[in-house]
This record gives C-alpha cells, sequence and structure tokens, in this order.
C-alpha cells in the first residue's frame, strides 16, 4: 500500500492556544494549513451570546487564524473580514 502524503492539512476554527502552534509546526514541515471557520466571535453586539465568550478563547481563535495560509468561511460576509 502506497503512503498518503498530503501538502496540505484542513483544521476546523477551536478555542485551544495549542491550535496556532500545530499551525506553525505544521508550516515549518512545508505543509499548507487552511481553517474552516463558519463564525467571527469578535466584535459581537452584547446581545449575541457569543459576545460572552471568553477572552482567552476569542484570542486564541484570531491566532489560530493568524496562522494559517488560508481560511474557508461560511459566508460572503465573513469573507471580509
Amino acid at each position: 500500500m502506497a503512503a498518503l502524503r498530503a501538502d496540505g492539512q484542513e483544521l476546523p476554527q477551536r478555542i485551544e492556544p495549542w491550535t496556532a502552534q500545530l499551525s506553525v509546526k505544521l508550516r515549518n514541515q512545508g505543509k499548507r494549513v487552511l481553517v474552516d471557520s463558519d463564525d467571527a466571535w469578535w466584535g459581537l453586539p452584547d446581545w449575541n451570546p457569543g459576545s460572552r465568550k471568553p477572552k482567552a478563547h476569542v484570542e486564541a481563535m484570531k491566532a489560530q487564524l493568524r496562522a494559517a495560509d488560508g481560511v474557508s468561511v461560511a459566508t460572503p460576509a465573513l469573507a471580509e473580514l
């Protein structure tokens, strides 16, 4: 059986701080990293339940997005962010 060699990795958007570090490690191995994001958890109005996420979670998600080569999004509005 032939070995599978992937040139990239798609990761879901997560709240754990280690996800940005994983993206950096993969990129250091020559992999391209794509993060799938269906929500923007920053800048939400106070009435939105997502606005109450812990700041550490929001910062971890933003760090993961910054560490990626690209981001896939669910809507054109998210693509503008």
